[in-house]
């Protein structure tokens, strides 16, 4: 499976760029936003281990307790979770791709994503609960989740490599089977969590200007015939006189930047953000930093 669309996700680009000033350093490891959310779950997975009694009311999210005073749970579930396999293929899907979210978004936009796909799940379940349906909130999977949906909606038809099939699918089945697991638990918040989560990952981004066609459908079930819609026939009205304005050179460079950033991120749609020369990366870097 290739990962190099991310790169190195403390806040790197492809071929381990810094697209960003860190927030601060490890010796030389630069930590971005990414690194940072890494390691604070790495912190809390070991203060389970050291102190599970004591973490136990910290790693879940249960409306229940929540509504009883337990407000702390809000922000605590992603963070303490016990160590597990899954924890390790997040916290590597996280790498992979959330310093290729930073860096499209910008460091602002991020976080504030991350703070939506992570409070909304609270929200969510408590909703969920107080119309009867049940619903418990354990650990990051569905913050990491969402974050990997916003970042192949930037790129959902780039090939995996050994498989070849487009990387959209491996988002599909993620959060299909995801969906399904739920179902099986009867966890009906969670499920309907995963739903609004994954919603947001793709709005997100869609405002941000960084979606591309997935083209599921069409996939499945074959291109979408067009239909010819009958012309109206319309008055014929007098032609108003046209004045032409002469367009600053401000507006001609706006222009063909934008023409620019179009064709980077259609390039990264079919290819990856790998594929991408240094004076692709520096345009898109230029663009990230200046929305």
């Amino acid at each position: 499976m290739n990962f190099g669309y991310g790169g190195g996700s403390y806040g790197y680009g492809s071929r381990g760029e810094n697209w960003q000033p860190p927030l601060f350093r490890i010796g030389k490891l630069p930590i971005n936003v990414t690194g940072l959310v890494i390691l604070l779950e790495v912190i809390g997975m070991l203060a389970v281990v050291i102190a599970p009694e004591n973490t136990q009311s910290l790693a879940v999210f249960a409306p229940g307790e929540f509504l009883s005073g337990s407000f702390w749970q809000v922000v605590s579930y992603p963070f303490f979770e016990a160590p597990s396999v899954w924890l390790l293929l997040g916290l590597f899907f996280f790498y992979s791709f959330g310093g290729m979210v930073e860096n499209a978004l910008g460091r602002g936009r991020y976080v504030r994503l991350l703070l939506a796909v992570s409070l909304t799940p609270a929200v969510v379940v408590t909703i969920a609960s107080l119309l009867g349906l049940p619903g418990i909130l354990v650990g990051s999977h569905l913050p990491h989740l969402a974050v990997f949906v916003a970042a192949i909606a930037m790129m959902p038809n780039a090939p995996m490599a050994f498989f070849g099939f487009p990387i959209k699918w491996l988002a599909v089945a993620f959060v299909g089977i995801s969906l399904l697991q739920f179902a099986m638990m009867r966890n009906w918040g969670a499920f309907l969590a995963l739903i609004a989560v994954a919603y947001i990952a793709m709005w997100w981004m869609r405002q941000a200007g960084h979606v591309s066609q997935w083209g599921v459908v069409e996939d499945v079930m074959g291109p979408r015939s067009k239909r010819k819609r009958p012309s109206r026939k319309k008055a014929s009205k007098k032609k108003k006189p046209v004045y032409e304005k002469k367009l600053k050179p401000r507006a001609k460079v706006a222009s063909s930047n934008r023409k620019d950033i179009d064709r980077i991120l259609d390039k990264i749609n079919e290819h990856g953000l790998h594929s991408l020369t240094e004076e692709e990366r520096q345009t898109l870097q230029k663009e990230s930093k200046r929305s």
